[in-house]
């Protein structure tokens, strides 16, 4: 399969020594301000998504479908599969919903967005056909052994969202041996183009985008062969395939000559846009467990093993999840990803890390600051419980968040019945203040042992 789209690597262009000149220079000519947004974004402190007004949305909506029938914009030979859909009966690609992806991707520039959504329905269209022009892409519509590769989990989304709340996806060796490179490549951009769209799904997500972490282990012993005949192969260029913008994409590895040599591969063939999002991390497990935090990044999440083996309960678990989402007795809302200000339950495990939770935690600890658990552990504060619990149910929802239960399935679901609600409130609230109850007295143990000292 070949098509304009494909990136066919040129040899005498790919010069890895001067990808930090490359950089330079690229960030150079970007102002202060830009500079500074941009490695903010990269760090979680900040998002550069516009604000969005129902003025701003109308007008861009009404420019994108003028831009896209315009021919002087976009020639009608590059816009093949958008003219196909116009004369399908039916087609998604006339929805507000499916044109505001393209528009947050672009922070609603117009043309880049008409252009970027004109290339994504060619692509589609050649990789998975006709239907894709009238629904979005299912996982029904793989074969099994696109389900094979998408079950190795190669590449996964975490669980849990970064700092400031935005998805992660996580690509897990991704230059591991495979017999046959080209077909390897189309079904992972098939795969990819499904993932992503599916996580836009969530309108945070579009705003926000997606965080790329790339993953190489000691695993997989990779050769300078395997990495030529790699080099060799055409690949689909990410930025077409993805329905959502990288905010930041970190790649870790081993500080090797041969992977040095990669990454600077990767940097050159990677468009402007996204080589100024790029952080590469060298060192063993450990040291880039700890340098990915610091971005923000849950790496207790992440589906390796000590020894570099890739954890496929993640996958699994989403792949269960979307089958049931997209089934025909798919008849109550489901939660893929729980946001930060959402207060989960979860039996077997504590929650009280989780920042909803966490919030809940320091609302509990405010309302007893001047009570000592003795005092509470009474009856007669069962009144005060009921009251505090309400307080809790108010506050949460005022700022956004949900009471989110894991079901035996493997997702969320939304905790709407009042009694549940309340009783579960009040377990949480119990085991606050029995954390409470033992720091005080852990506190007051090593106070008495100082004095006796």
């Amino acid at each position: 399969m070949r098509h304009d789209y494909w990136i066919d690597d040129d040899p005498k262009q790919e010069d890895p020594q001067g990808v930090s000149n490359l950089l330079t220079k690229e960030l150079l000519q970007l102002s202060l301000n830009d500079r500074s947004d941009i490695q903010e974004e990269i760090h979680g402190v900040k998002c550069l998504a516009l604000e969005e007004t129902p003025e701003l949305l109308e007008t861009s909506l009404l420019e994108l479908a003028i831009a896209l029938e315009n021919d002087d914009i976009i020639p009608p030979h590059k816009k093949e599969a958008y003219r196909k859909s116009q004369h399908l009966s039916k087609t998604y690609v006339n929805d507000d919903g499916f044109r505001l992806r393209f528009l947050r991707f672009t922070h609603f520039d117009v043309k880049w967005a008409s252009e970027k959504m004109v290339k994504f329905l060619d692509i589609i269209l050649k990789l998975f056909g006709e239907f894709a022009l009238e629904r979005a892409v299912r996982l029904s519509d793989f074969d099994s052994r696109e389900l094979k590769y998408l079950r190795e989990g190669e590449c996964q989304f975490l669980p849990f969202r970064d700092r400031i709340g935005r998805r992660i996806l996580v690509f897990l060796n991704p230059l591991m041996p495979r017999e046959d490179l080209l077909e390897y490549q189309i079904c992972r951009a098939k795969i990819l183009i499904y993932m992503t769209w599916v996580a836009a799904d969530d309108v945070d997500v579009q705003r926000k985008g997606l965080v790329i972490l790339v993953r190489f282990t000691s695993k997989y012993k990779l050769s300078v062969n395997d990495v030529y005949k790699a080099r060799e192969t055409p690949r689909i260029q990410t930025n077409i395939i993805s329905s959502v913008r990288a905010c930041a994409i970190h790649i870790c590895s081993s500080d090797t000559p041969l992977y040095r040599f990669i990454h600077g591969l990767v940097m050159l063939r990677i468009k402007v846009e996204g080589r100024e999002r790029i952080k590469i991390h060298y060192g063993e497990s450990v040291q880039l467990q700890y340098s990915v935090h610091s971005y923000g990044i849950p790496t207790e999440h992440i589906p390796l093993t000590f020894s570099g083996n890739i954890k496929d309960g993640y996958i699994k678990q989403w792949i269960k999840l979307r089958a049931y989402a997209e089934s025909q007795e798919y008849d109550s809302e489901i939660v893929e990803c729980p946001q930060l200000k959402d207060v989960l339950f979860r039996q077997g495990a504590s929650s009280l890390s989780y920042p909803g939770n966490s919030r809940v935690h320091c609302l509990v600890e405010k309302r007893y600051q001047h009570d000592s658990y003795q005092v509470a552990r009474r009856g007669t504060v069962k009144f005060k419980r009921e009251k505090v619990v309400l307080e809790i149910i108010e506050d949460i929802h005022l700022s956004g968040g949900r009471f989110l239960v894991w079901n035996d399935h493997g997702w969320w679901n939304e905790l709407l019945e009042p009694g549940l609600l309340a009783t579960k409130l009040e377990y949480l609230i119990k085991e606050v203040l029995r954390s409470k109850r033992k720091g005080e007295k852990n506190c007051n143990e090593s106070a008495s042992t100082q004095t006796r000292l």
